[in-house]
């Protein structure tokens, strides 16, 4: 694999995690703050 390539996959990478993770804290922002809305009770 030449250089130009794993950086590519490098950027895929970072930019899924980021996704990923955003995703997630969102997630956890809902529980935190409504946690009725999400557990349908």
């Amino acid at each position: 694999m030449d250089q130009q390539n794993r950086l590519v996959v490098m950027a895929d990478f970072s930019a899924g995690y980021q996704r990923v993770m955003l995703a997630f804290s969102t997630i956890v922002d809902g529980l935190l703050h409504n946690p009725g809305k999400l557990t349908g009770i």
